[in-house]
């Protein structure tokens, strides 16, 4: 049986290429030949506290190309998702292979000209989220790569809370925690998966109209008080209609310029594990 590379985690935390077998096909499912991958801060808080398996599987941005391209199919693609159950199936099956069995239904085309077609799951839970805003907003991120490309669709009525980062300029005011007890918010967006910082959130904010959480923090089964929160709207960021192509291309643009993600080469391996945005290009 033919082999491929894959990624995987060293004892010492180094990532480096290892040779594997391609996973067999089930029902539904078509492979894709991997061109790019995204690594994000989540998968290596994951590598990292991973004992007995050192396999690494992002499993979330990927870019590449169907191996048998049926008619009318895209001839690049990028995973999508539209529940948990999908998202867990795709991170367990260990995408950063250089073939990968992926179903169909979590594959779609990929969007023309844009420099980082790996973030299309991001840039579209993103624009849904400031589609889904209104009124004073409240944003709960520590300004990572996602909440400074959320901070900056806004242009008005935005506060961030915690101001840990203000490495780039947004439009928003960087409140304090009197500010979160006395602020009247009619949004407040949960982008984070720090259950300790939305619990913090959730006892300090009172009565918010409507909250925004993320997939990535809705499929961690991020907690929230059902009491405190019975009056509020909850709305989680599938990619939906509600996103604007015009705001993929602005988050793209954006990306590009800050320099958020490290773009690497499949041959430059063995590097250590950051703790920052990774491209990893495997190549046509």
């Amino acid at each position: 049986m033919k082999t491929i590379t894959k990624i995987e985690v060293t004892d010492h935390f180094y990532l480096k290429q290892k040779t594997a077998l391609i996973d067999p096909l089930r029902k539904g499912e078509t492979y894709v030949k991997t061109k790019s991958i995204v690594i994000t801060p989540m998968d290596v808080k994951e590598a990292y506290f991973r004992t007995n398996d050192p396999t690494f599987s992002p499993g979330i941005l990927l870019y590449g190309k169907l191996l048998e391209k049926p008619p009318g199919s895209p001839d690049t693609i990028v995973t999508s998702y539209s529940s948990c159950r999908q998202l867990e199936k795709v991170k367990k099956s260990g995408l950063a292979k250089e073939i990968v069995p992926l179903h169909k239904e979590v594959i779609e085309a990929s969007v023309d000209e844009i420099n980082y077609p790996e973030m299309l799951f991001v840039y579209k839970i993103i624009s849904s989220a400031f589609h889904e805003s209104y009124g004073n907003t409240l944003l709960v991120n520590k300004m990572g790569l996602q909440g400074y490309l959320l901070a900056s669709l806004f242009e008005e009525n935005l506060s961030i809370y915690p101001s840990t980062r203000k490495r780039y300029k947004v439009k928003a005011t960087f409140v304090s925690e009197k500010g979160l007890e006395e602020g009247d918010w009619d949004t407040v967006i949960l982008w984070t998966t720090s259950q300790h910082l939305i619990d913090y959130i959730m006892e300090k904010v009172e009565n918010p109209r409507k909250i925004i959480i993320s997939p990535f923090s809705s499929c961690m089964k991020a907690k929230l008080p059902v009491e405190k929160i019975r009056k509020s709207i909850l709305h989680v960021t599938w990619p939906n209609k509600n996103y604007l192509d015009d705001h993929i291309y602005r988050l793209d643009s954006l990306l590009t310029k800050t320099k958020m993600i490290k773009t690497i080469n499949l041959s430059s391996l063995p590097i250590p594990l950051s703790f920052e945005y990774t491209r990893v290009i495997f190549g046509e």
